[in-house]
């Protein structure tokens, strides 16, 4: 009994670590998102994002839609489509989680904004997100911030992702690991973790 739990209490302590080093907070107050009853809406912030090897830590300093359009079309042409599910996927979990947050609204005017905005996104590798057993080899990563507005663009709290990578499968689906469900399952885990970084501080 007692091995485990010490094992459950080291492996909740790598957890901590891991998300020490994927998000930390830049400036305000992060009770600013622990306001049960209130809304968000939640805005992606990523055309001018450049594109990026995060895995190497490689900066590039191409657009990321000028890359999009020239290399993977496909992508590019279904963009706002993939952000409706992004959006989508990332409010189901956002709001599952904890109900002591502010709760993520795809339509209408809420109290708040969360935005997040890139800095570099690597869109990740479809060949490492089929062939390695890690169900993060080969996930959408990126560097950036995750912060909470007001609604006149005041920043009441800022959080650094810090090269944040995301699912690039599930154990449990078989479904194809195109670059839209990367980015789907990228924002749904960003949505699970920073919820879970938020509550411990």
């Amino acid at each position: 009994m007692m091995k485990k739990m010490m094992l459950t209490a080291l492996v909740s302590l790598f957890a901590l670590l891991a998300q020490a080093q994927e998000f930390s907070i830049i400036s305000g107050d992060p009770s600013a998102f622990k306001q049960k009853g209130k809304t968000t809406n939640v805005v992606f912030d990523y055309k001018e994002a450049k594109r990026a090897d995060l895995s190497k830590k490689e900066l590039g300093d191409v657009n990321v839609m000028d890359y999009l359009k020239e290399n993977d079309p496909k992508v590019y042409n279904n963009w706002d489509k993939h952000m409706e599910e992004c959006l989508e996927w990332f409010c189901d979990r956002w709001n599952n989680e904890k109900k002591t947050f502010v709760k993520a609204i795809e339509k209408g005017k809420g109290d708040y904004v969360i935005k997040i905005h890139a800095d570099y996104i690597d869109f990740g590798n479809v060949a490492a997100a089929m062939w390695n057993f890690n169900k993060h080899s080969g996930g959408v990563m990126m560097r950036g911030t995750f912060s909470i507005e007001d609604q006149d663009g005041n920043a009441l709290c800022v959080v650094k992702l810090n090269d944040f990578r995301g699912q690039s499968n599930r154990t449990i689906s078989m479904k194809y690991p195109t670059a839209g469900r990367r980015l789907a399952l990228f924002h749904k885990g960003l949505a699970k973790d920073m919820l879970e970084f938020l509550s411990n501080q």
